[in-house]
């Protein structure tokens, strides 16, 4: 009986906090960002996502199980005092000695 009790309280605390990852509100997004292309990591920190190509694809590889998902595209939204900022990474330049 204990461990059932356990057991509902640790999935009610679940669904608790899947809603309320799910339901970020415009407020909480960049403007213009639509909700399904808005990813938030913390309340200053997301990601967005572009939307997929739907352009047909030259090469197309029979799906197997064992293959990951095609990479999804996007960039960085940093908010700050002066509101939300699309993040630029730049790899620093590599001189002689650096392998890579």
């Amino acid at each position: 009986m204990k461990s059932a009790f356990v057991a509902g309280a640790l999935l009610a605390a679940a669904l608790a906090v899947s809603a309320s990852i799910h339901s970020s509100d415009a407020s909480d997004r960049p403007p213009g960002v639509a909700k399904e292309a808005w990813i938030p990591i913390n309340d200053r920190v997301g990601f967005v996502l572009y939307p997929r190509s739907t352009e047909p694809r030259i090469m197309r590889a029979p799906p197997q199980p064992l293959l990951l998902a095609p990479p999804v595209s996007g960039y960085f939204m940093l908010k700050g005092a002066s509101g939300w900022a699309r993040m630029v990474i730049v790899e620093p330049l590599r001189g002689p000695g650096d392998s890579g």
